[in-house]
């Protein structure tokens, strides 16, 4: 999740600080503070690159797990109904 999240802060930032021309690096527009204090989130803990990569192995080896029949707990719960999930029709008529 803090991949994920850290990294569309950065992009929403960098977006909004080119939207706003050479206003978006003066201090003064508050646009550049921002972006300085949200780019470095992407980096703490951890590279995302690496973070996301350690992650997407941990879910399939959940999935793995659901499929041999043991039983996938708290957050992943939603694994053991994979079967379910994939094949389900989907119901929406709008986005």
């Amino acid at each position: 999740m803090k991949s994920i999240t850290t990294d569309m802060s950065y992009k929403g930032c960098d977006e909004l600080r080119s939207a706003c021309g050479g206003a978006g690096y003066h201090m003064s527009s508050g646009v550049a503070g921002a972006f300085t204090e949200h780019s470095v989130l992407a980096t703490f803990e951890g590279v995302n690159v690496l973070m996301t990569q350690q992650s997407s192995r941990y879910i399939l080896k959940q999935v793995k797990k659901a499929k041999s029949g043991k039983k996938c707990t708290h957050y992943f719960e939603y694994i053991n109904h994979l079967e379910t999930l994939t094949t389900s029709k989907l119901t929406a008529k709008t986005v």
